[in-house]
């Protein structure tokens, strides 16, 4: 673009607004409409002439001042104050490097429309380095931007129109599956974001290990499809986390030998469980031994209880999560206090003790041999001096419930046969979400269900 370019006014009508510009949504130009009508553009266009047609006007594409050219034709302007620059000096690829820079400098670009000028740029043969260096902006900004371009284009407009933010679109960076992770950009911006987005990296993280898992468990179990509460003579013996198989390679128990139809395990959403021959173990009524219509209300209330389960250990993982996460950036609210000391008077009425390997579990810490050390060693250990007093205070609170995927609103496996999935009160569990709200924890439309007893996975009590 030459500095010696002279203006010259062109007719508003003349002048196209390009195709390929970044900015997709001019807003409201209203008001500038009137500013120009007033007092005319202070500022001049740049335009260049499209292809020379012999029977026609001359016509212009727009280069800068899109929504100044779209305000002027709307203020009824005649003519616009314009620089024409040279036939031939910019290509393509050029010109929306041009269009993003400048629009970008306004700050008037969306991250989805620096995600679409990125993506026109790399289609048009430009790398991530050379759009970095035409656009000013770092290669990782780059890069991520065209991770959002990758998405879903009317999914990712939903999502921002919801409030979605940048951190939470490279979220889903973390899911592989492409299908998977469309179906989660359907959530992007709702309180159901995160319990999704858990849900799917753990169907991605049992696809990766539950094969390694069951090989070493096949060495002394056999497969089932039922669980310890369905089987006739077996209890509960062990559970292998895919999580923590993948952090350590390991079952994390001691491998039993071989003996025929002495153990058994069971694959779900998130572990193998394995289960153990019990003498004296008093079965339910086999399937047989039931009426057709108790038959299938059996197998509708396994498969209820089944999905129940899942929910709560993905719920509980949430909880984890953002207990783990936690971070005191600035003041507590009195909200958010009042929030902390109620979940302390809890614990102490609902009699729950606060352990200290359940507080290094819970802050990510391993220990060595806790039990030798003194209070002033504890202290060092979890580098207390070094911690936000609120993370202490949350962390020791939570570690006082023991919160584990056991603690949900629904009858489990502990209760008769007939109570299980039946809806229950839970003051502990309760205690805990109401606190990690006012901290800005988001319950999922599952949660919410769980806690007030309208889930639809819910048995419904006779």
């Amino acid at each position: 673009m030459s500095s010696e370019n002279q203006i010259v006014y062109l007719e508003a009508g003349s002048i196209d607004p390009h195709p390929r510009n970044p900015r997709q949504d001019l807003g409201d130009l209203a008001e500038l409409a009137a500013s120009i009508k007033a007092q005319g553009i202070m500022q001049n266009l740049t335009v260049f002439r499209q292809s020379v047609s012999s029977t026609g006007p001359v016509r212009y594409t727009a280069l800068i001042g899109h929504r100044r050219l779209a305000a002027a034709k709307l203020a009824g302007l005649k003519e616009v104050p314009c620089v024409i620059i040279e036939d031939g000096s910019m290509d393509e690829k050029t010109q929306v490097g041009v269009m993003l820079l400048e629009n970008m400098q306004r700050g008037d670009l969306t991250v989805l429309e620096q995600a679409r000028g990125f993506q026109m740029m790399l289609d048009l043969g430009e790398t991530t380095k050379a759009i970095a260096q035409k656009t000013g902006f770092s290669e990782t900004t780059v890069r991520k931007r065209l991770f959002i371009a990758s998405l879903d284009a009317n999914k990712s407009k939903s999502a921002y129109e919801r409030g979605a933010t940048l951190d939470d679109y490279m979220k889903l960076q973390q899911i592989t599956n492409e299908k998977r992770r469309s179906k989660v950009l359907g959530t992007l911006g709702t309180n159901n974001f995160d319990y999704n987005l858990r849900g799917a990296l753990a169907e991605e993280l049992r696809a990766r290990v539950e094969k390694k898992i069951v090989k070493l468990v096949e060495a002394f179990a056999t497969p089932t499809d039922k669980q310890s509460y369905e089987l006739k003579g077996y209890g509960y013996y062990a559970r292998c986390r895919y999580e923590d198989f993948e952090k350590t390679g390991e079952l994390g128990i001691k491998l039993p030998k071989w003996k025929p139809g002495e153990y058994l395990y069971n694959a779900s959403a998130h572990s193998v469980e394995i289960y153990k021959r019990q003498e004296g173990f008093k079965p339910e009524l086999k399937m047989s031994e039931l009426s057709p219509e108790a038959q299938e209300e059996r197998r509708e209330k396994r498969r209820k209880y089944k999905a129940l389960k899942e929910m709560g250990e993905t719920s509980y993982q949430l909880r984890l999560e953002f207990i783990k996460s936690f971070s005191q950036k600035s003041a507590l609210t009195n909200a958010q206090l009042q929030a902390l000391s109620e979940l302390a008077f809890a614990a102490v009425c609902l009699r729950g003790e606060p352990w200290f390997d359940n507080y290094a579990f819970t802050a990510g810490r391993k220990t060595e041999e806790a039990w030798r050390l003194d209070y002033a060693q504890k202290k060092d250990a979890m580098r207390i001096s070094e911690e936000p007093a609120a993370r202490v205070l949350l962390l020791s609170l939570y570690s006082a419930f023991r919160d584990n995927a056991e603690n949900t609103y629904f009858c489990g496996g502990e209760t008769a046969a007939e109570k299980r999935g039946l809806h229950k009160e839970n003051e502990r569990l309760s205690a805990i979400y109401d606190c990690i709200c006012a901290l800005g924890y988001q319950m999922s439309d599952d949660e919410r269900a769980l806690r007030d007893g309208t889930h639809e996975q819910l048995t419904m009590a006779n």
